[in-house]
């Protein structure tokens, strides 16, 4: 685990690492960049007091696989609110362990890879209308909104593979 400090928690590390990326970096950079430093177990805590809970990265495909499959574990309440916020209330990434089972259930034949295979021309056309926007915005200059497009996108490939 990193270097654990009862008065910081976790906080002078995560200050140490972050000092060594630039200063845009996300978190996913941070953890990724500690997780190097745990090449043996694949996993470790980070624990944010005094600000929040401690929180569990695990960096190994097969291990998180592990986790999601026998361990229902809900999702931290500001992510749910995060979620919530994009998508307009619950849904599949945010809903607790019951009615998630039963929804994904319904949804199960659109995960198929068959259907997905059919829908690739589809799922292509998308993203060439979203290549066009963003070429659109290229040529304009300046800086403009990606989460606004990148949404849309999101929303019209649902839309593809939902009709």
């Amino acid at each position: 685990m990193p270097r654990f400090s009862w008065l910081f928690g976790h906080l002078l590390v995560i200050k140490k690492i972050r000092d060594t990326l630039p200063a845009d970096a996300g978190f996913q950079c941070l953890a990724l960049s500690i997780s190097r430093l745990f090449t043996q177990q694949h996993m470790f805590y980070l624990d944010f007091w005094p600000f929040t809970i401690p929180l569990l990265v695990v960096a190994n495909p097969h291990a998180a696989d592990q986790i999601m499959k026998h361990a229902w574990v809900d999702k931290p309440q500001n992510v749910v609110d995060a979620f919530d916020h994009m998508s307009g209330g619950p849904n599949l990434i945010t809903m607790p362990e019951k009615p998630w089972k039963r929804w994904r259930a319904i949804f199960n034949p659109a995960f198929g890879s068959g259907y997905v295979q059919e829908l690739v021309p589809k799922l292509v056309d998308q993203g060439e209308i979203f290549c066009e926007k963003m070429r659109a915005q290229a040529e304009k200059g300046g800086v403009f909104e990606l989460e606004e497009a990148t949404f849309r996108l999101a929303i019209d490939v649902i839309g593809v593979v939902g009709m």
